[in-house]
């Protein structure tokens, strides 16, 4: 029987040895004959124990510096090397480095340890995409990622520090870069659009990210995974963000360092992650193109202390949210998208706003719009336009004590703090205290009172901007509702009864334009000055006010000037 075992075990062998095509170069190669690419394999062995064939078993021939070709030729056919098949190079312990070409695109869980990973183009390895391995428990065993186990990267033979990413590369893969010890900063161009999950994991020495350009870096999709994994007794949450700022905690334009964020104007959204992990921001810049702000944007930026912006009711228009770990979401407790969470000042116009005025045309304020304003706001106003107040708007701010409310058709609200409710005044329009009390919130104010409110809550409506275009003048107003009323004087000729005093061939204007809207009060003057040739512009027979008149008139509707 022992005999028949022996011979059955033999003629297994040489079946059981086919994990290669060929060996060729002192590497163990699979061919796709099909496709005419190879797949860099090993040489697999069995072994035998108590009359039991195990196989297969990784071999250690791989040793030394190994450098795998872009090609490989066998039997007079040429195969492109296009990936690193599971357990290429595992149970080498003498291999020291791998030399991995361009033509690679796919790498499985072929390591277990080497000192050196050696590639000639970025481009290549940043369009892959690696993953790790779990154990029992989730515990993280293994990475199909080199770098994992060297911790070093050279390029065209000298170590990578300073990691520059070429124009054009628009994508960085999942892990491309991790555990990667040797980098000290990153250099990511304005062609990319999206970077992997852990792309920058474990870079410890990671201290500088350089871009070119703002409006790109806040396009860019950062990718965010959260692991369950083992540790000890218990189970905790492994945090993985693609963003290499989260772990450099600097961040560069065009050489110098930001500390003052100012986002471009035309900026309409700011992706999740963008500027989490900063500790240099101290402010941030947030134009009224702005509609969006990703979740986790501006997350752990402890020293940021304030929020600047322009436009009050495009602050409003923007939809944040906050998330607690307990929701699935891994790291600290909070997680947020809107900045002042962290900053808890607001300015508009360069002044902190402890008196707010909502502006007429806001219908809705979302939750946490106002977030963290606990020791600066004082006062709001709210417009007649208002329709809806989400819980969470001011609920925290307990320096809150006059709210001042234009709604005439009031609706449940449960947006206050209890010390506001106790300790601060609600003012309405007169003759409207019983239909306020017909609804919660408002109802909970201990002081309620009627009076005739500032027909212009809103402040001074923005200066009007005068447009010539070929001869036509058209007014426009950042000011939404803006109606304009506008006077035409000369200091050249002298107006007397219904004449004008033609001292020159030519006359000089000036055009001074005024701006109002509902809720706010008049503007500044804009003044426009031009010069007409004295005619008669209505055809009347008569160069007189009337002329003038009709000057005016077809400058407000953009007819051109004879």
């Amino acid at each position: 029987m022992k005999k028949v075992l022996s011979f059955i075990i033999l003629m297994l062998l040489p079946m059981m040895a086919g994990a290669y095509d060929a060996k060729v170069g002192g590497i163990y190669y699979v061919f796709n004959q099909e496709n005419k690419t190879a797949t860099v394999t090993y040489r697999d062995s069995t072994s035998v124990y108590n009359g039991v064939i195990y196989s297969p078993q990784y071999s250690s021939d791989y040793e030394g510096d190994v450098v795998i070709p872009d090609a490989v030729t066998w039997e007079g056919v040429s195969y492109k090397v296009k990936s690193i098949g599971n357990g290429a190079f595992r149970g080498c312990p003498n291999l020291t480095s791998i030399s991995i070409p361009p033509s690679i695109t796919s790498i499985g869980y072929a390591f277990d340890g080497l000192s050196a990973v050696h590639i000639s183009d970025l481009a290549a390895w940043c369009a892959m995409d690696f993953t790790i391995g779990y154990g029992s428990r989730w515990t993280p065993t293994m990475s199909n990622n080199p770098l994992y186990y060297t911790h070093s990267l050279y390029m065209n033979g000298e170590e990578v520090t300073d990691l520059v990413i070429p124009e054009g590369v628009t994508k960085i893969g999942n892990l491309a870069f991790q555990d990667c010890f040797s980098l000290t900063s990153v250099t990511i161009p304005s062609s990319v659009t999206s970077i992997g999950s852990g792309a920058f994991n474990g870079c410890s020495q990671l201290s500088a990210v350089h871009i070119s350009d703002l409006a790109a870096w806040c396009a860019i999709n950062f990718d965010v995974k959260n692991y369950a994994i083992w540790y000890g007794s218990g189970t905790f949450w492994a945090f993985y963000t693609s963003n290499p700022l989260y772990y450099a905690g600097h961040l560069y334009l065009d050489g110098k360092e930001i500390t003052d964020l100012v986002i471009p104007e035309g900026v309409t959204s700011i992706g999740q992650n963008t500027f989490c992990h900063w500790p240099a921001l101290t402010s941030v810049t947030i134009p009224s193109s702005i509609a969006s702000i990703g979740l986790g944007a501006f997350e752990e930026c402890r020293q940021l202390n304030a929020v600047h912006i322009s436009d009050v009711g495009a602050w409003c228009s923007i939809e944040f949210d906050v998330q607690h770990a307990n929701d699935g979401i891994a790291g600290d407790t909070v997680h947020t998208n809107n900045p002042l969470y962290s900053a808890g000042h607001l300015y508009m116009d360069g002044k902190e706003i402890t008196d707010l005025v909502i502006p007429e045309g806001v219908k809705d304020l979302g939750d946490w719009t106002f977030v963290n304003l606990k020791n600066a706001l004082a006062s709001v106003t709210f417009p007649s336009t208002l329709e809806s107040v989400a819980n969470n708007s001011f609920k925290d701010i307990t320096s809150l004590m006059t709210v001042r409310s234009y709604i005439k058709s009031p609706f449940h609200v449960d947006c206050f703090s209890d010390n506001t409710y106790r300790n601060g005044t609600l003012y309405i329009p007169t003759g409207t205290k019983d239909l306020y009390s017909r609804f919660d919130g408002w109802r909970s104010f201990l002081k309620i009172e009627e009076m005739e409110l500032d027909p212009t809550p809103n402040g001074e409506c923005a200066t009007p901007t005068i447009i010539v275009m070929n001869n036509r003048f058209k007014f426009q107003c950042a000011t939404p509702g803006a109606t304009f009323t506008s006077t035409l004087t000369t200091a050249e000729e002298q107006f007397t009864g219904d004449e004008v005093v033609m001292n020159s061939d030519t006359t000089t204007y000036i055009l001074t334009v005024y701006a109002t809207a509902p809720g706010y009060s008049q503007s500044q003057p804009a003044k426009y000055m031009f010069t007409v040739n004295k005619t008669d512009v209505n055809n009347d027979g008569a160069i007189d006010v009337a002329d003038i008149a009709t000057i005016i008139n077809k400058m407000a509707s953009g007819a051109r000037i004879q």
